[in-house]
């Protein structure tokens, strides 16, 4: 298994991880719903291409001992790690390539197939989520697991079903009412996420520190 803390200390400085700090992260539904000590800066992590083929890598060694016959993502844009996944994974366990589709609530799975492996490049409980899972479940499929690259969910599983993550429990998130950098009065950073968003709320909306730039 490729080790995680090495991958962490690139990820910190290239400048992708930030933290510790105090972001303000979407809900999965456009809101400033979850907060978390670390923030992952997704353009410059899309521009690491060496890094992302590694923790794709470290997903399908994760995933090796799982039996399933198509993955489906909740989106186009995580749809190429999907089927990288997809080339790795059959690469390890010498099968047939693994089919990749979009699975939504507007776009229905194309063939007949039991087993199904979800991936989301960044998990969080949101809409698009909720969507292939429901639409998976009404016709028939059965989903074994869940992959992504991060999650912000700290449990080990959703919907009653394990994740896979290449970083795993790093950038987990909790909700506002419950964050402790809130009850700590720890300034929001608005520069990154949805921490503008936060700090433009009216008056005595929402919990926590009064927001204000990070120093």
């Amino acid at each position: 298994m490729i080790e995680l803390q090495p991958i962490l200390h690139v990820l910190r400085q290239r400048g992708i991880l930030l933290g510790p700090g105090h972001f303000v992260l979407g809900d999965g539904y456009g809101n400033p719903g979850h907060h978390s000590a670390t923030f992952v800066d997704w353009q410059k992590f899309n521009e690491a291409v060496d890094l992302y083929a590694v923790l794709v890598e470290r997903l399908a060694e994760q995933v090796q001992h799982l039996n399933f016959d198509l993955i489906v993502t909740p989106d186009e844009e995580s749809l190429p790690t999907a089927r990288m996944l997809a080339k790795v994974f059959t690469g390890y366990s010498y099968r047939p390539e693994i089919p990749c589709q979009i699975c939504s609530a507007t776009s229905a799975v194309k063939d007949a197939a039991p087993l199904a492996l979800i991936h989301d490049d960044f998990v969080n409980r949101g809409r698009q989520l909720n969507d292939s899972f429901g639409a998976l479940t009404r016709k028939g499929y059965l989903p074994v697991a869940l992959t992504c690259l991060f999650t912000r969910v700290a449990e080990n599983e959703i919907f009653g079903l394990p994740i896979y993550a290449a970083v795993e429990h790093a950038v987990a998130a909790t909700p506002a009412d419950k964050c402790p950098l809130c009850a700590a009065g720890e300034p929001v950073d608005v520069r990154y996420g949805k921490g503008a968003l936060f700090a433009a709320r009216p008056a005595g909306v929402g919990v926590g520190a009064t927001p204000a730039a990070m120093r």
